[in-house]
């Protein structure tokens, strides 16, 4: 668990470096601006044996940076305000679910600059600390989180108001999900859907957006990716078995890639996996008598897509099970939906390159974070690299 714990922190820190450098200009300073926001909410039931909670509470300090036009893919994204924040917060039940304190690299889109009204959709995955979860001593109750540390996913949609070049107001609706994608069980999961007001704050007054720029070509060839992965996780539905071993998953993956303009990347092609806690189960239980490791594997056909930031990506992916014979046969006969996860796989994660991608046509090294569903469950959690030819 420690190389988990390990690798999760190392993995935010890169991240929030990328973010707070991808945009720089020849006033950096006038581009930095300060938020603080207020989430309200309830912790949504999505378990039969769930504890009583109150309403939760968070509240975010978010250090965020306007993006001006000197990058090209700035206009694509309506120039936008990447940033990095702290959240704290109380998930309204202090003797079993505790507070939490989570690091959230995140991404705002704003529309409508011209007016003094306009929108805001903000995205974020960070890293949460927990100080109450599961332990089969004294919370047992606590199914929600069974580590430390867990993966955070923030999605929000605002109202904005520019109240003075310097200062703007903005309110809507958060989505705030926690898990820790399977990794330790018990794990069904947080999902906070609140209530959120902010002020956002720029001391040198907002920085004026360069557009018209000199853009050059994009490339548009079609490209060859191999990836390479390892993910771990506990074996075992969203509460049981607990306390066991954390099982390594070896993936591989082919496919061809496409850029179409500055800000999106069409995939296609295939996942391979390898599970040690399907063989594992196998052999000990003797599940099956022939092509035990073959069994212990899955095949994948996906489409996937990028949402480019320079060298940093958003990657989604939705896949079908071409073969994936134990989930079919023992997991899914004990699970509600169990049709369909048996049939759909899908990936949400980052990719970062060494080289920017929206001018190097081939031979482009990445290292990725991804997190692997079946269906919409957590599977497990994943790091590796690529290579595109």
């Amino acid at each position: 668990m420690r190389v988990i714990k390990t690798t999760y922190c190392l993995l935010f820190l890169f991240l929030s470096t990328v973010i707070s450098a991808q945009d720089t200009n020849s006033h950096p300073k006038r581009n930095i601006g300060v938020e603080l926001i207020g989430h309200y909410g309830a912790v949504v039931k999505n378990w039969p044996d769930f504890p009583q909670r109150k309403g939760a509470s968070l509240i975010e300090a978010n250090l965020i940076k306007q993006c001006t036009g000197d990058k090209e893919w700035h206009a694509g994204y309506f120039y936008p305000q990447p940033g990095i924040s702290l959240i704290v917060g109380s998930m309204g039940n202090h003797d079993i679910l505790g507070e939490t304190a989570a690091l959230v690299p995140n991404f705002s889109l704003v529309t409508n600059r011209s007016s003094s009204w306009g929108m805001r959709l903000r995205i974020g995955v960070g890293v949460a600390y927990f100080n109450r979860t599961w332990n089969v001593n004294n919370n047992r109750d606590n199914l929600l989180i069974g580590s430390r540390f867990t993966n955070l996913g923030l999605l929000s949609f605002n109202i904005r108001r520019d109240i003075s070049p310097k200062l703007s107001l903005h309110s809507g609706l958060s989505f705030i999900h926690f898990s820790n994608s399977h990794i330790q069980l018990p794990n069904v999961g947080i999902n906070i859907p609140a209530f959120n007001l902010g002020i956002n704050y720029f001391p040198n007054a907002r920085p004026a957006i360069l557009k018209n720029q000199p853009v050059t070509e994009t490339h548009q060839k079609v490209l060859f990716n191999l990836r390479l992965g390892l993910g771990w996780h506990e074996f075992g539905d969203p509460v049981h078995p607990t306390g066991g071993p954390k099982y390594a998953i070896y993936t591989g993956s082919a496919y061809l890639s496409k850029r179409i303009g500055k800000i999106h990347n069409i995939q296609a092609g295939f996942h391979l996996s390898y599970y040690s806690s399907f063989y594992r189960f196998i052999t000990s239980q003797e599940y099956y008598t022939s092509d035990l490791r073959k069994k212990s594997s899955t095949a994948i056909i996906f489409l996937g897509h990028e949402y480019m930031m320079g060298r940093l990506s958003f990657v989604t992916q939705l896949g079908f099970n071409l073969h994936n014979p134990f989930y079919r046969d023992f997991r899914s006969s004990t699970e509600r939906g169990k049709s369909l996860k048996s049939l759909n796989s899908n990936r949400l994660g980052l990719h970062y390159y060494i080289l920017d991608p929206t001018h190097s046509s081939k031979k482009n090294l990445y290292v990725s974070w991804f997190v692997k569903t079946n269906l919409g469950q957590a599977d497990f959690g994943e790091v590796g690299f690529g290579y595109t030819f």
